[in-house]
């Protein structure tokens, strides 16, 4: 569901996702239409973000990840990119959880762990006002993956986001999964 939503991104969008997005084939497809993005990682997600999550001495990590398999077969078919150059970086909550992130952004003077950080964290807000009208208005199963319910993501986002967040040189694309 999630690729089919890219084809409505533009160039200077920051894609935001969470850790259920985090697959070769999404980055690349991100890749592939030359879109910035963010996403967390699972624990069991690419091993740089698996040593990321283990050790601490290290906070961000630039590699290039080849497709192999039938991940690389699924690139081949979909002309998708057999390697991409991604930064992994690691963050600290303030409950002292740690996540690990995953950005095209690998320029790491100009764009900061601790932006990223709080770029990433802009997602929240959204996640918890979605809890909130499921629960009040009893949407059980708005889920975002229907064209409607997409619609109805967007136009919130647009009204709810600052509007010099809006203006900003990337606009904000969050892709929500319940």
């Amino acid at each position: 569901m999630a690729l089919k939503h890219l084809k409505h991104t533009q160039t200077n969008d920051l894609i935001l996702f969470d850790r259920n997005y985090t697959s070769y084939i999404f980055l690349a497809s991100l890749v592939k239409l030359n879109r910035q993005f963010t996403g967390r990682c699972s624990k069991s997600s690419f091993k740089p973000a698996q040593q990321l999550f283990k050790q601490h001495f290290l906070d961000s990590k630039k590699v290039t990840l080849t497709a192999k398999g039938e991940v690389k077969k699924k690139c081949r078919r979909l002309g998708l990119p057999e390697t991409i150059t991604v930064r992994f970086f690691r963050v600290i909550l303030s409950t002292g959880e740690v996540e690990v992130l995953v950005t095209s952004l690998l320029n790491d003077y100009k764009y900061t762990t601790q932006m990223l950080k709080e770029l990433y964290h802009l997602r929240w807000g959204i996640e918890t006002l979605f809890g909130v009208l499921k629960e009040r208005l009893r949407l059980d199963n708005f889920t975002g993956k229907t064209v409607s319910e997409a619609k109805v993501f967007a136009v919130l986002m647009r009204k709810l986001l600052p509007r010099k967040l809006l203006n900003r040189t990337f606009s904000l694309l969050c892709l929500w999964l319940v």
